[in-house]
């Protein structure tokens, strides 16, 4: 096993990481589905399926935003509780990639959809979740005021801290 360092700024580069990941998914899926839209016939036609997913999707949208904040600041406050710095810090990336994992899900429901019906208010639906995801995009300031670190928390996280792969 190889020590790595793991500093605030590592910490916060590997959840961009996985952040930005996680948006290139639903961005291929999307360029998929529009690449079936301009070249090949819907999977499903849009009458009975339309009629009852205008509804569906946003109430979706809502409740995943919801219901991952929710389940954020339950995570978040159980590793509050901890005092090692890196349980914390993988407790508070847990809990971020949860609450990331249910935009994305509607996001990627809604993509579906529009594969699905070819009606362009479906992708409309998938920008207001990439809109939601990017007010979620990790930096040093967030993970911080998230964390509510003291001051002597905040120098003990950006020491370097002897972690194994």
């Amino acid at each position: 096993m190889e020590p790595t360092q793991n500093t605030t700024n590592n910490f916060v580069k590997k959840m961009r990481i996985v952040f930005f990941a996680m948006i290139a998914g639903q961005v291929l899926f999307a360029a998929i589905s529009l690449y079936l839209h301009f070249n090949a016939d819907p999977l499903m036609g849009p009458n009975r399926i339309l009629d009852l997913f205008i509804y569906v999707a946003p109430v979706l949208i809502v409740a995943s935003y919801f219901l991952g904040n929710i389940l954020f600041n339950v995570m978040k406050e159980k590793g509050k509780s901890s005092k090692n710095s890196l349980h914390r810090q993988n407790t508070f990336r847990a809990a971020y990639l949860v609450r990331f994992a249910f935009i994305e899900g509607a996001s990627l429901f809604t993509i579906l959809l529009f594969l699905l019906t070819n009606n362009f208010i479906f992708l409309g639906m998938t920008g207001v979740c990439f809109l939601l995801c990017i007010r979620l995009i990790p930096n040093n300031k967030k993970v911080i005021d998230e964390l509510e670190l003291t001051p002597e928390e905040f120098k003990s996280l950006n020491r370097i801290l002897v972690a194994f792969k």
